[in-house]
């Protein structure tokens, strides 16, 4: 279980971090828009990462990044209503072609944030939710750079 959850956390780092570099030089509003909102994705997700990681798990912050996650994946399905297109943009074409499958997953995702938000102590399990949820569209939907 722990080597679940610190892999989940790295992985959260490591997005986190990379969103950083990949936003310069963003020509499209519509996608910087949506980089911006995956950025926030990111940083609640390694917000939360960090904490089940290190073990110390402090309720009221558990609560306060699990509701910003739910709200920004709530917003995932607007923020990919146009088809925008940018050099930079980091979203593959399988977003728009297999938007259910999409759009299912970022529903996933904010139904186990929303869900730790409501039970901040099973915060380790949920980051197995969230980072599936994170990985499983990752892996179908995103251009790896």
């Amino acid at each position: 279980m722990f080597r679940k959850i610190a892999i989940t956390a790295v992985l959260a780092t490591a997005v986190f971090t990379a969103s950083v570099v990949a936003h310069a030089n963003v020509k499209d509003p519509d996608v910087q828009a949506r980089m911006e909102l995956m950025k926030k994705i990111g940083g609640a997700t390694k917000a939360l990462g960090d904490m089940a990681k290190s073990g110390s798990i402090d309720a009221a912050v558990v609560v306060e990044n699990a509701n910003a996650l739910a709200s920004h994946a709530g917003q995932i399905e607007a923020a990919f209503e146009k088809e925008a297109t940018d050099p930079k943009s980091e979203a593959k074409p399988e977003i728009w072609s297999d938007k259910d499958g999409f759009l299912k997953i970022a529903a996933q995702l904010a139904t186990a944030a929303q869900n730790l938000a409501g039970a901040p102590d099973t915060l380790p399990t949920a980051m197995g939710q969230i980072g599936g949820a994170c990985s499983a569209c990752h892996k179908t939907y995103r251009i790896k750079k």
